[in-house]
């Protein structure tokens, strides 16, 4: 009879492909942020450029909470066991950036937060999966059920 067990894997190579893209959006974001629009930036209202100050700290903020969580899933699995408390720990929570400041940047800096704020909810929610100890392994498709019976024999 097969047994239901927790299954928390998940596959490297979609965590590999989110990490590329997360390293390729953390190097846009920080040459939109720091140089590429200086003069779109001092061109805004007092107002509007303390909201793009902020939106560029919580887009490195969250894009670095995404590499960090990735990073620990990229880890061979020997080290993951051997430290699992430090290294396995949940995305920690971010609150997504508010419309208002949203609308006060340029074009551009709109669709770079935007970004980072889609990816971040695609690991959030990779990582709720993760937390996850009730999904059955009868949820999971026969395919990969075999290919981690398979592993775990060989």
């Amino acid at each position: 009879m097969l047994k239901i067990e927790p299954v928390s894997q998940i596959a490297p190579r979609l965590v590999s492909s989110l990490y590329t893209e997360a390293l390729l959006m953390m190097d846009e974001s920080r040459s939109y942020f720091e140089a590429e629009q200086l003069a779109e930036r001092d061109a805004l209202g007092p107002v509007a450029r303390v909201a793009f100050a902020c939106e560029s700290l919580r887009v490195t903020t969250r894009l670095m909470h995404v590499v960090a969580w990735l990073m620990a899933r990229r880890m061979p699995t020997q080290a993951r066991l051997s430290d699992a408390g430090a290294c396995m720990s949940p995305l920690p929570v971010m609150n997504p950036s508010e419309d208002t400041h949203l609308a006060l940047l340029p074009p551009m800096g709109q669709q770079i937060v935007r970004a980072s704020m889609d990816l971040y909810e695609r690991v959030r929610r990779l990582d709720e999966e993760a937390q996850d100890d009730e999904l059955p392994l009868s949820r999971v498709s026969q395919a990969r059920s075999l290919m981690q019976r398979l592993q775990r024999v060989y």
